[in-house]
């Protein structure tokens, strides 16, 4: 006779090989199959991306879960070169989390949140993430508006000093201002302070999360992370809708920061600060880094400081960080486009100044953002003169005095 123990592990075994035929099923649809295996595995995941590059996704689950009437020809290949055991360790990994995954209910929760699921096939994917090469995530979700123009991550400690909020913040802004987008992580400290800057002239930002897009976090800057959805910016995770934040997905996050930017800037890092493996792994890839000189004597910038005496860019303004970009990615990342753009905003806008006027007004750096002194170091014009000739160019709405003492070019008469 049965017992009722029995009967209960039978319908649960039955429910199991259920769940695996729904969702292999579910998976043929090669977006949802992508948003079912990110749901399954913590990222990063070389062996399901290796599998992933052989076979659909539908198939990939075929092969893990042993359904043998969907089993790819080529299983034994793939078997020799990804290695049996391997495989079996993952479908053991994946028990616990099969029953978890309903793709209704996430479909939902996209719509819900006005998020979208993204995957390699969208137009809209990053292309630099796939540097990453194994190590790409399955797919990502987005929140907002996706813009890869000129990326550029400015990245720092939580617990910054008031310094590197400063210039995180000044930074972002002039860069912002240029036609960059922000990079960051969405945390407290100097990654706040770069979204914001980004956000105060109008400028693009995205900031990679560590946990689910379906809640801000941390709460605290929950009002930031709304603004950057709602300010031609986005989030971005890997990871899936109702997953929350933990320590290792703040690390694996990092190594996504690093491969969407053009360069990484480390503002103000202690010798354990997570953003050293930021820039670490920007250096693995082959992108430029720089960082932002501290006091010697504390302890906060120890970890930038030895990046620059690594032979990190020292960088101590947005014209070195264009600079670094300009020579080392030159290839990829071209500033020609915003040399024209300001070139013709100047010509078009600037009508009717007379020569001295017009020099300062042309002396203005690709930032768009330069101080008294910059100014006339680069016009030899002096000092008093080209106060007098920036109060001439405030008063005819050319350029707009900063709180902090500089002038930022308008670009046009308003």
């Amino acid at each position: 006779m049965t017992s009722k123990s029995e009967n209960s592990q039978a319908l649960m075994g039955a429910n199991y090989k259920q769940k695996i035929h729904d969702l292999i099923n579910d998976s043929k649809d090669p977006r949802i199959g992508k948003l079912i295996w990110a749901n399954l595995v913590e990222p990063p995941n070389p062996l399901v991306n290796q599998l992933l590059q052989r076979i659909s996704s539908s198939q990939a689950l075929a092969v893990v879960f042993e359904q043998n009437g969907l089993i790819p020809e080529n299983i034994t290949e793939i078997q020799n070169d990804l290695g049996a055991a391997q495989l079996n360790r993952l479908k053991n990994s994946l028990k616990s989390r099969i029953a978890a995954i309903d793709v209704k209910a996430q479909v939902q929760a996209l719509e819900s949140i006005s998020a979208a699921f993204i995957t390699s096939e969208d137009h809209s994917w990053p292309q630099l993430i796939d540097d990453l090469g194994e190590e790409s995530p399955i797919g990502m979700w987005v929140r907002g508006e996706l813009s890869s123009s000129l990326p550029i991550a400015i990245v720092g400690a939580r617990a910054c000093s008031r310094y590197a909020q400063r210039v995180a913040y000044d930074l972002a802004a002039e860069l912002a201002s240029a036609g960059a987008t922000i990079v960051s992580g969405g945390a407290f400290g100097v990654d706040a302070a770069a979204h914001e800057g980004a956000l105060s002239v109008g400028g693009r930002t995205i900031a990679f999360m560590a946990g689910g897009l379906d809640h801000f976090y941390p709460q605290a800057l929950a009002g930031l992370q709304r603004q950057i959805i709602d300010g031609n910016g986005a989030l971005l995770s890997e990871i899936p809708i109702g997953w929350r934040p933990a320590r290792w997905r703040f690390l694996a996050r990092n190594r996504l920061i690093a491969a969407f930017s053009a360069a990484t800037v480390v503002v103000e890092a202690s010798a354990r600060s997570g953003a050293l493996a930021t820039a670490r792994r920007a250096l693995q890839l082959g992108r430029p880094v720089g960082a932002v000189p501290g006091p010697i004597n504390s302890a906060l910038s120890v970890g930038s400081n030895d990046l620059i005496k690594n032979h990190a860019h020292l960088i101590s303004s947005a014209e070195d960080i264009l600079e670094m970009i300009a020579t080392e990615r030159g290839e990829l990342f071209s500033f020609d486009r915003l040399d024209s753009v300001m070139k013709t905003e100047s010509q078009n806008a600037t009508m009717g100044l007379d020569e001295a006027e017009q020099r300062v007004f042309d002396a203005f750096p690709l930032s768009g953002i330069a101080s008294i002194d910059k100014l006339s170091e680069v016009t030899g014009i002096d000092h008093f003169m080209v106060a007098r000739i920036l109060s001439t160019l405030e008063l005819g709405g050319y350029i707009l005095k900063t709180p902090n003492g500089r002038y930022q070019r308008m670009g046009r008469n308003s």
